[in-house]
């Protein structure tokens, strides 16, 4: 019995030291689904098997759940599985304690039915469905009981087969309560979101997204009751509004940083790196993000949000290393992978982009690579009834710079200045084009730029 007991131990620990790698998937919640070939080549280098998409929003009148929304299929990529997950507003979250889980299970059945035809119309066979439902901890049990039934209503209905996954996507809060455990056994696996636990109640006190104060020990957790979970990790910002007087106001989906940092109505203010209680000291306390800050200058059309400020959460790789090496650490059995959130969209400035991402998790560093180009013409007809006596035509040259790397330089009005040097003095006109700022000036010796005229 003793030696029977020391093998067991033994397994045990080696299941801990040498898991399996981490299966990894990716959520998608932008519309129309598109995923070009270079978007496939990164996620195919990324290790991305699945992608879990938002196929439909279930909102409430009170009585019925009602689908809201449902995704526009363009793109079928191939080798990805595709998993439809099924999300619910505010509306549905407040009033589900309400609502009578019989009814819920009609209609919203009757609702992922209706747009699985509609995806499988499109050539797409779902590898499964997940349920996205951010109700109260206290309605957990209530949860639990609606996954089950829900679960054999779509069987019986042909909508889900046997084989097919059924998940649910849960909350850090939830791991403390007693039906948590009910929860998971309705489910295949769950996918708890570590991440966004808290906000910042006032603009000095801004969080990050990402909690990796507590990230090891929330795996641990999730890993002790036993069931198999996936944990989903950020790769995503966000945009936060505070009043006058730097409380929190909500969400701002107004502009784009890069829009904000141009807008004659708001102050930069500053772009700082954050760690978990605040503004980062060192690097080894940089927590892979940095917030801009901006301050309102000007009322709007109503007269309204003067002296009320943004704070952008601006992700970064970092962000994303730091998170897999804490699961890493923490994670034993029943950690099978991690799934991130978000797919990024075609301009997406709060997300980290695809190739960024493939860099991380194959452990190379990302650097920004800057590519800048100079168009330069002559403009003879210039001199044409001229005064001056010489003969060398004035010149017209084009500036232009982009990123081609895998990691972002700092989001600021200073965050890349290009340096032209002309070969004669004398220029006639700026325009600043796409750039924050064009400035005609003079090196000094120490390499100082002075603005003149």
């Amino acid at each position: 019995c003793i030696w029977l007991l020391f093998t067991a131990v033994l397994a045990a620990g080696c299941r801990h030291a040498t898991p399996r790698p981490l299966e990894v998937g990716m959520w998608y919640w932008n519309s129309p689904f598109v995923v070009t070939d270079a978007d496939l080549r990164s996620l195919k280098t990324i290790g991305v098997k699945t992608l879990y998409v938002r196929e439909a929003t279930f909102t409430t009148d009170g009585k019925n759940a009602l689908t809201e929304f449902h995704e526009h299929w363009q793109s079928n990529p191939s080798g990805i599985k595709i998993v439809l997950v099924y999300n619910f507003d505010d509306g549905m979250i407040r009033h589900f304690g309400a609502l009578p889980n019989s009814s819920l299970v009609a209609d919203i059945a009757a609702g992922i039915g209706h747009t699985v035809d509609l995806v499988k119309s499109h050539g797409i066979n779902p590898a499964g469905i997940q349920m996205d439902l951010d109700c109260p901890t206290r309605l957990l049990g209530k949860y639990a009981e609606l996954l089950v039934a829900l679960r054999k209503r779509l069987i019986a209905d042909k909508t889900l087969a046997d084989r097919e996954g059924f998940t649910a996507t849960a909350l850090q809060t939830w791991l403390n309560s007693d039906k948590y455990a009910d929860l998971a056994k309705a489910c295949d696996f769950l996918a708890p979101q570590f991440y966004e636990s808290r906000t910042g109640a006032t603009i000095d006190t801004v969080a990050p997204i990402a909690d990796l104060a507590s990230l090891t020990r929330r795996v641990e957790k999730a890993d002790a009751h036993g069931r198999q979970f996936m944990v989903g990790l950020a790769t995503y910002g966000h945009a936060l509004l505070y009043d006058s007087k730097g409380n929190f106001a909500g969400m701002y989906h107004g502009m784009k940083p890069t829009d904000a940092l141009r807008h004659p109505a708001l102050r930069y203010d500053a772009s700082v790196p954050m760690s978990d209680s605040g503004t980062a000291p060192s690097i080894a306390q940089y927590a892979g993000e940095n917030v801009l800050k901006l301050t309102a200058v000007q009322s709007d059309l109503r007269g309204h949000v003067f002296g009320y400020h943004i704070a952008y959460i601006i992700p970064s790789p970092e962000m994303l290393k730091r998170q897999i090496a804490a699961v890493e650490k923490a994670r034993a059995e029943h950690c099978s992978g991690i799934i991130l959130y978000r797919f990024p969209q075609i301009g997406d400035e709060l997300a980290i982009p695809l190739d960024a991402v493939a860099d991380t998790l194959a452990g190379r560093a990302a650097k920004p690579g800057v590519s800048v180009q100079l168009r330069c013409r002559t403009v003879p007809w210039t001199l044409i009834g001229a005064s001056t006596t010489g003969t060398k035509s004035p010149a017209s040259f084009e500036v232009s710079a982009r990123n081609t790397g895998t990691a972002p330089t700092l989001l600021a009005p200073d965050g890349l200045t290009v340096v032209v040097r002309l070969d004669g003095r004398g220029v006639e006109r700026v325009d600043r084009g796409n750039f924050d700022e064009a400035s005609v000036g003079v090196l000094s010796q120490d390499g100082r730029f002075q603005k003149c005229a």
